[in-house]
């Protein structure tokens, strides 16, 4: 089995990943103690689809939101996205239909959404409210990656690749009027993420390598502690 995309609850004591079979296309959501104890899957009974990725703890820490790849009307499969307790209950979909949405996380004040969506083959980031209004998204050079929200709920940082060795690093803020080039480099950034105090991003670089880097958002200052 392989394990991927760990997302920690807001209070540090759970880790929800997702768990892939080699040689299959099926992936399930489980649940860790944040020791890597108790492991289980997501006890959903009736799952949406074989193929969940992408966990996203919700604010409330008693939810988790997570993408399912689904049927639409019997000819296509669209990625649809899902909010689900953490003991498997009330299955809710967030966005399903014919539009093709995935990697959903809600801002750390529960006040917004921020997701991805398939337009033309290409990934465009939207934000709207938690309650479905004032959809807004926002478009970019190139192919987008999942966008994570920084603590303060005012903005989210996502990576823009608009063709081979041109990728970029952008801050939008909210409600993604505006967009901030932070950085640039050759390849994909991947695995964004805000640290506590707002103050930098970590993220990988590198398909193969897959190096970690830190980026002090203020001075633009790039390292490499790992």
């Amino acid at each position: 089995m392989n394990e991927s995309s760990p997302a920690w609850s807001p209070d540090g004591q759970k880790i929800a990943f997702q768990v892939s079979t080699p040689g299959s296309s099926e992936s399930t959501i489980h649940i860790m103690d944040a020791n890597g104890g108790n492991a289980s899957a997501l006890p959903i009974s009736s799952p949406p689809s074989s193929e969940l990725f992408h966990p996203e703890w919700l604010p409330d820490g008693r939810r988790i939101a997570f993408t399912a790849l689904t049927p639409y009307l019997d000819t296509t499969a669209n990625n649809d996205v899902y909010v689900v307790n953490s003991d498997g209950a009330d299955l809710t979909p967030v966005l399903t239909g014919p539009t093709d949405d995935c990697c959903a996380v809600w801002s750390p004040d529960g006040t917004k959404i921020a997701f991805l969506r398939n337009e033309g083959g290409l990934g465009v980031v939207y934000l709207m409210n938690s309650d479905g209004t004032e959809l807004i998204g926002r478009s970019g050079p190139g192919g987008v990656g999942p966008p994570t929200w920084a603590p303060d709920s005012k903005s989210i940082a996502v990576s823009w690749t608009a063709g081979p060795g041109d990728s970029a690093l952008y801050s939008l803020d909210v409600p993604g009027t505006s967009a901030v080039r932070l950085t640039a480099g050759s390849e994909p950034y991947e695995g964004l993420r805000w640290s506590p105090d707002g103050e930098r991003i970590t993220f990988s670089r590198g398909e193969l390598s897959g190096d970690i880097h830190v980026l002090t958002v203020d001075s633009g200052e790039e390292t490499k502690p790992y």
